[in-house]
């Protein structure tokens, strides 16, 4: 029985460790969409920061990406900035990619 119960826990420690994984995952991977967004935005310096944080608090709206995409497009529309809902899509995809790498590089 004693196995049994630390096999549960092992899970439930594994568990908690992948989530936090994602949640540190997805935050970096919203900060370099939103990195990629600012100078485009005409945002520098210390606003770069404050906007990045403003990009991974809307993520936290609702499960998914469209809390962020839409974040980042009215960010666009209210710049006065054509920018293709796809072309969101493809960097916050990227983004993620670059996120997993810094990611992956800082365990080896």
């Amino acid at each position: 029985m004693v196995s049994l119960n630390d096999r549960e826990r092992a899970f439930e420690a594994k568990y908690a460790n992948d989530q936090e994984a994602q949640f540190k995952l997805t935050a970096r991977r919203n900060r370099i969409f939103a990195e990629w967004a600012a100078p485009k935005l005409g945002i520098a310096g210390d606003d770069r920061e404050a906007y990045s944080d403003s990009v991974i608090v809307s993520d936290l709206a609702e499960p998914g990406n469209g809390d962020i995409l839409r974040k980042v497009k009215a960010d666009f529309e209210q710049a006065s900035i054509e920018v293709r809902e796809q072309e969101l899509k493809d960097q916050l995809d990227l983004a993620r990619i670059a996120a997993q790498d810094k990611i992956v590089s800082k365990a080896d």
